[in-house]
C-alpha cells in the first residue's frame, strides 16, 4: 500500500483495496488457534491501508465496510487475540490511531476489549512515541486497558 498512489485512484477503487485487505485478514485469522492455545497474540495494522489513504489527501468512509470490520473482530474476540492499536500516525502527524476512534468504539460494541498499543519506532527515536495519545484515544473510545504479554503470560494495565 506504501507505493501506491491512492491520490490518483477512484474512490471505488480505494473501496475495492479496501474490501481486499479486509478479506485477506479475515482470511488469515481463520487459520489462527481457538482461544487457550498457542498462537499469535495480537493483530497489528489492522486499518494499515487507511494510513496512505489519508496522507494521499483522501477521507475514506468506513461505515459501508462494518460488516467486513465486525467479522474480524468477532474472529479476534472469539480467538481472544487483541487489536493492536498503532499510533505511528499520530506522530507522523495524520491526526489519527490505526484504527480510527471510530474503529475502536466500534471494537468496544461488539464486545471486544484486548487492546495493545504500539509506536511503529522502526528507529530507537521513535520508540514510545505517541503511546500516551494512544491511551488518550482508548480511553475515549471507552477502553481502558491494554493487555501486554511477556513469556506467553498476559497482563491487564488501567490506562485510566
Amino acid at each position: 500500500f506504501s507505493l501506491l498512489r491512492f491520490e490518483n485512484m477512484s474512490d471505488t477503487h480505494i473501496a475495492r483495496l479496501f474490501c481486499r485487505a479486509m478479506d485477506e485478514t479475515e482470511e488469515m485469522l481463520s487459520f489462527a488457534p481457538p482461544a487457550g492455545t498457542p498462537g499469535f497474540t495480537t493483530l497489528g495494522h489492522l486499518t494499515y491501508i487507511h494510513r496512505y489513504i489519508t496522507m494521499a489527501g483522501k477521507i475514506f468512509y468506513f461505515p459501508p465496510h462494518y460488516d467486513r470490520i465486525e467479522a474480524i473482530y468477532r474472529c479476534l474476540i472469539d480467538r481472544d487475540v487483541a487489536l493492536e492499536l498503532n499510533v505511528s500516525t499520530l506522530w507522523r502527524g495524520l491526526g489519527i490511531g490505526m484504527p480510527t476512534l471510530e474503529l475502536l468504539k466500534f471494537y468496544r460494541d461488539c464486545g471486544g476489549y484486548l487492546v495493545t498499543v504500539g509506536s511503529d519506532a522502526h528507529e530507537p527515536a521513535n520508540l514510545g512515541r505517541c503511546i500516551r495519545q494512544g491511551y488518550a484515544l482508548l480511553n475515549a473510545a471507552g477502553l481502558h486497558r491494554i493487555v501486554t504479554t511477556r513469556d506467553g503470560d498476559r497482563c491487564l494495565h488501567s490506562i485510566e
